[in-house]
């Protein structure tokens, strides 16, 4: 053969090991790609698990608390329990009719004791009848004046408490004021609104509520103080009542970070 034919054979031979190495590499990865997932799919099917690499999930983020926009009033509290009040206002009153009646006593009956002038020098006088001899005016309306004093007493302290006794919280006018209403029965103011700045706490409501039994074995009251700036003393908010944002309240009074 001449050395042109020979040279395009020798070409033709070339080309032809190039495709045929060309396919294989072309047909490799298909077959182990799916070798690997015929052997997922014998697994899965025999009740085993695949290894899979770490997924994204949100099942552990904490959802992020943001404040109401006011638009509306908003109760942040309400207690609506009234059993101490009324119990403690019953004993006033009670002890009121007690009191009184040892000032009728003591104004009616009280009489002086005066010595027998006929005994002797020495020895021990004798009983004798003696007509009851009524004590002064002055001395009588003193006692009858104490026991009147005595009876008030208990019922002010009752009365004060009732007033510093939190019934409801809620925020008025945008955010930018708080209506407080307390405990009281009869006299007595018993709704006062505020300047929200004006009020503060130094104790947090968001864990006792989240976390009660805790938080009772730690030691905290189970009240919180809702001091007005201008006052010696604030209010007194019980726990046991309900709280429809325990974050709103530390938020707007404690100014708990979030």
């Amino acid at each position: 053969m001449s050395r042109p034919a020979t040279s395009w054979i020798n070409g033709l031979w070339a080309r032809a090991a190039h495709s045929a190495q060309t396919a294989t590499a072309a047909t490799a990865a298909p077959a182990r790609w799916t070798a690997a997932a015929r052997t997922a799919a014998t697994t899965a099917a025999r009740g085993g698990s695949v290894k899979r690499g770490p997924q994204p999930t949100t099942s552990n983020l904490r959802p992020v608390w943001l404040p109401p926009d006011f638009k509306n009033d908003i109760e942040l509290y309400r207690n609506p329990s009234l059993l101490h009040p009324r119990l403690a206002y019953f004993a006033a009153g009670v002890q009121i009719f007690m009191w009184m009646s040892l000032a009728e006593l003591a104004w009616t009956y009280m009489s002086d004791e005066e010595p027998d002038s006929t005994a002797s020098p020495g020895m021990p006088a004798a009983k004798t009848e003696q007509p009851r001899q009524t004590a002064s005016a002055a001395k009588r309306l003193g006692v009858a004046g104490l026991c009147v004093v005595a009876s008030l007493l208990f019922p002010a302290f009752v009365h004060y408490y009732a007033g510093r006794r939190v019934r409801a919280i809620t925020i008025i006018r945008g955010g930018q004021e708080v209506a407080i209403e307390n405990s009281l029965m009869g006299i007595g103011r018993r709704v006062r609104v505020f300047q929200r700045k004006s009020l503060s706490t130094h104790v947090r409501v968001d864990g006792y509520v989240n976390g009660k039994q805790a938080i009772r074995q730690g030691g905290i009251s189970d009240q919180v103080y809702l001091k007005p700036v201008m006052w010696r003393s604030g209010y007194i908010v019980d726990r046991s009542g309900k709280f429809s944002d325990p974050k709103l309240f530390d938020y707007l009074f404690h100014k708990a970070p979030y």
